[in-house]
């Protein structure tokens, strides 16, 4: 009498799934990166450990809410591609979200005007504005300055795509799976 039902997996389902994974990524990728960069900030220099732990709750708060200005277009583009690979892979894992968190961050170091048109759009608005040269290369005189700044960047891309992989929901387990009444 009560026969299970199949979910649809219509293309709408497939994109809600991508636009709640990528905004989960959204909401928490920024102030989870944020953590790891402070760490590194608070760490480098020898201070007492009450030092360190004034310093790291009074950066928290502030610096979580301005993460945002910078770590969102980086959310949004790993919880797409991580919401895309969900749909379209068979299994989705966590190689595969260290992978994309790698690529963002790899991105970022070495071409991070991608992702500088966030806080430029605030500062102008939508009038044209000359994009910001930078790189996280300039100025770096020794190969284990350049290891030491890449490690960095990239395990603020890393840390927070698994965070948010591991919170955000799986769409193979999800859509079409079967459903009783």
């Amino acid at each position: 009498m009560n026969e299970p039902q199949v979910q649809s997996s219509s293309a709408v389902d497939k994109f809600r799934h991508v636009m709640l994974v990528a905004l989960v990524f959204a909401a928490l990728g920024p102030p989870v990166g944020w953590g790891p960069l402070l760490m590194i900030g608070l760490t480098t220099n020898p201070v007492p450990f009450g030092e360190v732990l004034a310093r790291f709750f009074g950066l928290l708060i502030p610096g979580g809410i301005l993460s945002y200005f910078f770590g969102l277009p980086l959310a949004l583009f790993a919880g797409l591609v991580v919401g895309l690979g969900q749909i379209l892979l068979r299994s989705f894992g966590l190689l595969h979200a260290f992978v994309v968190g790698l690529a963002v961050g790899l991105l970022l170091f070495f071409q991070p005007s991608l992702f500088t048109w966030f806080p430029d759009l605030l500062r102008t608005g939508l009038a044209k504005s000359t994009p910001v040269s930078m790189s996280f290369t300039q100025g770096v005189n020794s190969t284990v300055e350049f290891i030491n700044a890449g490690a960095m960047i990239v395990s603020i891309c890393v840390v927070p795509t698994l965070v948010c992989w591991f919170i955000a929901p799986d769409g193979k387990r999800k859509i079409g799976q079967t459903v009783s009444p």
